[in-house]
């Protein structure tokens, strides 16, 4: 019988598990599955990715992508199980949890222009290159908000000067990119996981405001887009891709 493995997550991770063995264990697991599975499957890009370069010696056919998502009629069932206030059963701390939701997205109508005003300004300010991103605004907004919040995560994760760069990403925090490293300056960058011919970008924290921006390589980004205070996109375009550019 065909056998799809639901892997979902690595099992193995930079530095997890801690201990020796299981650590080994988990990694006899591992091979063991995706060499006798018909199909391995994951949740994330950079989970496939990371099985990917794990065992080259596997098809790259057999990792098979399938995101995490919701199921609409979970709603439907919630909303039997918490009937809304004036019905039998709803709970008095619902009742003033909601009023107190309530409250709060009201307050929040009056804020929310003036934070996209502020994001649109300083996504003007930050574009060193002009025009938009390679990658699209939907995925760039989704990664300014991803980088404002994991900033200190991120952080943790990059390289210390020496070590130029790692393919060893922290899947379940950065499966958003599929290497990361120091550049020349020191400024700890990520590179996106793209499949997009003639573009390399990421992210990078510069170590000072005046530090020159060198990301893989040493090549000199084509485009800069402040995220967040500490946190830039970087964009490089092969002379090829950037003579298409509008």
């Amino acid at each position: 019988l065909p056998w799809v493995a639901d892997l979902r997550d690595p099992m193995t991770d930079c530095g997890y598990p801690a201990a020796a063995l299981t650590r080994r264990i988990y990694l006899w697991i591992e091979r063991k599955t995706v060499s006798h599975c018909t199909l391995a499957v994951c949740t994330t890009a950079g989970a496939v990715a990371t099985y990917r370069r794990r065992f080259p010696e596997i098809g790259a056919s057999r990792f098979r992508l399938i995101e995490n998502g919701y199921d609409e009629e979970n709603f439907v069932q919630a909303g039997a199980i918490f009937p809304p206030p004036g019905r039998p059963g709803f709970p008095a701390d619902a009742a003033r949890l909601e009023a107190r939701m309530r409250w709060l997205i009201s307050g929040s109508a009056f804020l929310i222009p003036i934070l996209v005003a502020i994001a649109i300004i300083g996504s003007l300010l930050g574009d060193a290159g002009g025009g938009e991103p390679a990658i699209g605004s939907h995925a760039m907004h989704e990664l300014r908000t991803f980088v404002t919040n994991r900033d200190e995560l991120l952080s943790r994760y990059a390289l210390a000067p020496g070590a130029f760069e790692s393919t060893v990403i922290p899947h379940l925090a950065l499966e958003r990119f599929d290497r990361r490293g120091v550049d020349a300056a020191g400024n700890a960058w990520f590179r996106l996981a793209l499949d997009i011919p003639g573009i390399s970008a990421g992210v990078l924290r510069r170590e000072t405001a005046t530090s020159p921006v060198q990301v893989v390589g040493g090549v000199a980004p084509t485009r800069l887009l402040q995220l967040s205070r500490r946190w830039t996109y970087w964009e490089v375009l092969s002379p090829e891709r950037a003579a298409k550019r509008p």
